[in-house]
């Protein structure tokens, strides 16, 4: 690979190796936004199911504590205006189910709810919480929810999409940039390259190389120069 590139023009290896260093950045760009916004939209989810388990808990305590079964399913019910649930139960002490909500056309075998389960549990095909029922602050029951991830990964998708968009059209907008500036730093040296190749076909010593380069390329064509005007 080393030794292609080194056969190249000098032009198209600085052409070549800036756009590799531009696709690199810019991959990293596009990754970081994506796993920016899926660390986002992690807190976004646990924050929003804390918030939906809180105010059922909340709702629910009088019916756990008279053991209202179907006071405890009216509650789960409004949980339909939240189209990301998949189900919920009302565990309350020993186990028993006091009420529960299955999403029409949920067939969720990700997670199963169970009344000994704890806490904030994430995977790749939904996301369960269980949160205490409390009442004058003492523990009567646990609400325990699960949520599919499907608006999640629309929303990621998204983001990928736009990551990669974003990227492509800098990426185009870098190759005439890196290929003008390629130009403008090997100009210098093909010209001081075309004429040596003059003065080896022609022999003409009285031929001159401009210093219109850079400091390096300057110094290049004054010392070219000087070796003509000796011998000429």
């Amino acid at each position: 690979m080393m030794l292609k590139i080194g056969r190249r023009s000098i032009q198209r290896q600085i052409t070549t190796l800036g756009l590799v260093l531009t696709a690199a950045v810019l991959i990293v760009f596009a990754l970081g936004m994506v796993l920016h916004e899926a660390a986002n939209r992690r807190q976004g989810l646990e924050a929003g199911l804390n918030t939906l388990a809180e105010v059922v808990g909340r709702n629910s305590a009088a019916a756990v504590t008279f053991g209202n079964e179907d006071e405890a399913n009216e509650i789960l019910a409004s949980l339909a205006a939240s189209p990301d649930v998949l189900q919920a139960r009302i565990f309350v002490p020993g186990g028993g189910v006091l009420g529960r909500y299955t999403a029409s056309g949920a067939g969720s075998d990700c997670h199963r709810l169970q009344p000994d389960g704890q806490g904030w549990n994430l995977r790749w095909c939904g996301a369960t919480l269980y949160r205490p029922i409390l009442l004058y602050g003492k523990p009567v029951g646990t609400v325990a929810m699960e949520v599919g991830l499907g608006s999640t990964y629309r929303a990621l998708a998204g983001t990928i999409a736009a990551s990669l968009l974003i990227a492509g059209l800098a990426f185009a907008l870098s190759i005439p940039l890196w290929k003008r500036l390629a130009a403008r730093v090997a100009e210098p040296l093909t010209r001081l390259v075309a004429i040596t190749e003059r003065v080896s076909s022609e022999q003409d010593f009285g031929l001159r190389a401009g210093t219109s380069g850079s400091r390096e390329v300057d110094a290049l064509a004054r010392g070219f120069n000087q070796m003509m005007s000796q011998l000429q």
